[in-house]
């Protein structure tokens, strides 16, 4: 695999791996980071869609002025056009990736030309980030030059959006999480302080109770023996999403979901005959709109001359219990990531002793899972690559960091030796360093390669004497640039190169003889010509100027 395939799946990774406990913004802009260095960017900037309706908004830049993004708007407010009717606009419509190999030729980005002009970026393409079928914002590369853009940079843009379409919703439902929590936190701040001042204020009066119900941000009923709603305050009405009117003197299960009221009526019944209103916390309601709605409730059994009463307190937890599904869900798509990775991953304690391991490294060493849990990792290495492993480790454990990967020999399962690249980082909780995290690729079947490109040096020598060390080298040269795009036959060379047919004849004979490349017969009666297998397989470039291999 080339370095550039490793980096960007490395790249992918990192995306995958961002903290979403970082600020939003840095988020935003680590994932920027990743994807234009990672192909040679000259910037990117990320578009998210208003949350309120269906408005793009540019959130964040890479590469670019700090305030790139306030004279995006300005040029827009300038020439009286939304940014919707930029390329990104169509992105979000259509839902399909978007490229401009030549800003100066695309109708729909002549509003913001001259900033292209200025910063000096020439092409684009505008990536969505997508949920399912739905366009949450886009992830947008510009590169300096003028380009085609190619389909491995295609696919490496679309994916990194996708990417970070997971992250970027992890972190706002971790921004939620964390929004809510300290509300809760507020809000329990703000209740006791409340009811420590009515206390002072009005206690041992009526009006102190009927203070602290009425200001109470839970929701308060008192049901009768019979089950007929006879108080309720403010908040239990906000909260059930019925009028006073409608439900003060109304049968309790009015409110009860159909596919709920066998389980009530059972939960009434032993507040009823046991006096026992627990053991029932979580109740789903309907509201006067139809609304299903999430309550936690507590109750009481009270005697009030005479006469049995139901207190019940009420508090809206549907946010809360979405966001707990959220989370499940986001967890559920980290495991599936972590599964079935391309890039073999593992975790381990300091201890060196392995605690997860995905599908990817499983199959490396032909191993399942409880076979290498717990196990130490030294045990999966071979001798000679052990001493480079603890190496690495403790320089990192030190604080040094490796980003180079480190070639290691495993020992699988069956006593077969495979060779690794991996990288390690350490995982931390706050300062505090908790374990191991590392990633690697089988690189077994590149060596081999490799060994097999050492052994057709002799060749490749030769092809370097007839391209280099004999005249007619650039013809041959330029004949093997031809032959490498796709087969000819002499015709279609001798018109490529503008030659004379007997010249083209001639210095493919010299190839043919040397081995360089081969024929055969197309339709019977054609020649065609072909590079050989092993000239193919390790040429990367090559023209009259000389040419480049594969490198070892």
């Amino acid at each position: 695999m080339h370095t550039s395939e490793r980096s960007k799946l490395r790249a992918l990774s990192d995306i995958a791996s961002i903290d979403i406990t970082l600020e939003f913004d840095k988020i935003l802009q680590n994932i920027l980071e990743i994807t234009c260095k990672t192909i040679d960017a000259h910037s990117g900037t990320i578009m998210l869609v208003d949350g309120c309706g269906n408005d793009l908004r540019m959130v964040a830049s890479y590469g670019l002025p700090n305030n790139y993004i306030e004279r995006v708007y300005e040029a827009a407010k300038k020439t009286g056009v939304p940014i919707s009717s930029s390329p990104s606009g169509t992105v979000l419509e259509t839902g399909g990736y978007y490229l401009v190999p030549n800003v100066n030729e695309e109708p729909k980005d002549k509003p913001w030309l001259h900033l292209a002009v200025e910063l000096g970026f020439s092409s684009q393409i505008f990536t969505p980030m997508k949920i399912g079928s739905k366009v949450i914002g886009l992830l947008n590369v510009y590169m300096a030059q003028v380009q085609q853009f190619t389909e491995e940079e295609i696919d490496f843009v679309t994916i990194a959006a996708s990417q970070a379409t997971s992250v970027v919703q992890n972190a706002r439902i971790c921004c939620r999480l964390k929004n809510n929590i300290q509300k809760l936190k507020e809000y329990k701040e703000h209740l006791e302080e409340k009811i420590h001042e009515a206390h002072k204020e009005l206690f041992d009066s009526e009006r102190y109770l009927r203070a602290v119900i009425d200001s109470s941000l839970d929701g308060i009923a008192v049901v009768n023996d019979r089950g007929i709603f006879e108080f309720g305050n403010d908040s239990f009405f906000n909260i059930i999403g019925w009028t006073r009117d409608e439900l003060i003197g109304q049968y309790f299960m009015k409110v009860i979901p159909e596919d709920t009221k066998e389980l009530i009526l059972g939960h009434w019944q032993s507040i009823q005959n046991l006096n026992d209103p627990g053991g029932l916390n979580e109740v789903k309601i309907k509201t006067g709109s139809g609304e299903i709605r999430c309550l936690h409730v507590s109750t009481s059994l009270t005697e009030i001359r005479g006469k049995k009463k139901v207190i019940a307190s009420i508090l809206d937890i549907s946010e809360k219990k979405k966001l707990e599904i959220n989370i499940k869900e986001s967890e559920a798509r980290h495991r599936e990531l972590f599964e079935n990775a391309i890039d073999a991953i593992f975790t381990q304690d300091l201890e060196g002793r392995i605690l997860t391991m995905n599908n990817a490294w499983l199959k490396i060493i032909g191993c399942t899972i409880d076979e290498v849990t717990g196990s130490h990792f030294s045990k999966w290495i071979a001798p000679d690559s052990l001493k480079k492993s603890q190496e690495i480790l403790t320089r990192s454990l030190s604080g040094e960091v490796i980003t180079k990967p480190t070639m290691i020999e495993m020992i699988c399962k069956n006593g077969e030796r495979k060779w690794v690249e991996f990288t390690i980082r350490l995982i931390k909780e706050g300062d505090r360093i908790t374990g191991i995290h590392g990633t690697g690729r089988d690189v077994t079947e590149n060596k081999r390669l490799k060994q097999e490109l050492k052994e057709s040096n002799k060749q490749l020598k030769l092809l370097w004497y007839l391209i280099v060390g004999t005249r007619g080298g650039n013809t041959r040269a330029l004949i093997l640039k031809h032959l490498i795009d796709k087969p000819h036959n002499a015709n279609q060379l001798a018109d490529a190169l503008n030659m004379d047919y007997k010249t083209v004849r001639h210095h493919l004979d010299v190839l043919v003889k040397n081995g360089i490349i081969t024929k055969e017969k197309s339709n019977g009666y054609t020649t065609v010509y072909f590079p050989s297998k092993n000239i193919g397989d390790s040429l990367l470039f090559i023209s009259g100027e000389g040419m480049k291999f594969k490198p070892l």
